[in-house]
């Protein structure tokens, strides 16, 4: 909890941070284990979330004045449950964004 508050709190004042979900869908039944934050500076946080995000973190998801910086934005929504993904804002998906630049 002590990690999370500081991440929460360094997360907002920098108004980004990167993301990811740890989990696995079986069957197209998603099962969220964990999530990894990271804020430029600062160690990660790695966390053990059983099914669904702390109300903290899924605050700071839905925050639209802080950016998100992903990798594969549409597997974490997927593990997610549908209201924490439906309110997941201004995120940034560096695969997506890769095959935009570089499709042909």
């Amino acid at each position: 909890p002590e990690d999370r508050r500081r991440f929460h709190a360094a997360a907002t004042q920098a108004a980004r941070f990167a993301f990811a979900c740890d989990g696995s869908r079986d069957r197209g039944t998603p099962s969220l284990r964990g999530w990894v934050g990271c804020i430029p500076g600062a160690d990660p946080v790695v966390a053990a979330t059983p099914e669904h995000l702390p109300q903290d973190v899924a605050g700071l998801l839905a925050d639209a004045d802080v950016l998100k910086l992903t990798h594969d934005l549409k597997r974490d929504l997927l593990l997610l449950p549908e209201e924490q993904a439906d309110a997941v804002q201004n995120a940034f998906n560096v695969m997506l964004a890769s095959y935009l630049t570089e499709s042909s």
